[in-house]
Order: C-alpha cells, then sequence, then structure tokens
C-alpha cells in the first residue's frame, strides 16, 4: 500500500469520528427545526440555524470529501488530497468543541 494512501487513510478515519455522535446530533437537530421561531432575526440565531444545517449534512460532506481525496491521492495530487480534508475536520473539530463543554 502507498504510504501516502495510508496516510489520508488513517486521518480520515480520524476526521470519521464524530459521525459516532451523529444519530444524537441528528435528533437534537430534527427537534430544533421544528421547535417554534423567534420573530427577531439576529446573527446569532442564523449562524446558529446554518450550523444546524451542515452538521446534519455532515455524513454527505464527510463521504464526498472522502471520495475527492481517495482519487486525489490515487492521481498523485497529494496537497489537493489533504485540502479536501478541511471542511469535515472542521465541522468535527467544532463539534467536538461543542459536546467537550
Amino acid at each position: 500500500m502507498d504510504t501516502s494512501l495510508l496516510f489520508t487513510q488513517i486521518l480520515w478515519a480520524i476526521i470519521g469520528l464524530p459521525i459516532i455522535y451523529y444519530p444524537m446530533i441528528l435528533l437534537a437537530n430534527v427537534m430544533s427545526f421544528a421547535a417554534p421561531r423567534v420573530q427577531k432575526i439576529t446573527l446569532k440565531g442564523t449562524l446558529f440555524r446554518i450550523f444546524m444545517v451542515v452538521t446534519t449534512l455532515y455524513p454527505l460532506i464527510y463521504y464526498f470529501c472522502y471520495k475527492a481525496s481517495v482519487t486525489c491521492v490515487e492521481e498523485g495530487m497529494l496537497l489537493d488530497a489533504l485540502l479536501y480534508a478541511i471542511p469535515p475536520l472542521a465541522i468535527g473539530g467544532t463539534l467536538y468543541w461543542i459536546l467537550k463543554k
């Protein structure tokens, strides 16, 4: 096995750890989407809604970024493969920071 492919597989396994919490996050997001909305629109509320949508779509984001990364590694573009790891890594890091509290 190629060393760069092994490195990216290990990286993606670490990035995929937040999927363990995904059922709980999905349930919380569904309940939040169903909750009554406040009449006043604020920046904090808008950012919260965006975060809920992104965390709800995390498995899809993870899958497509993973497939693009593996394709880049197979074509020898290791830097591009690592760049595809940034979106799921940012989402996963944010989830870890929130769940740690």
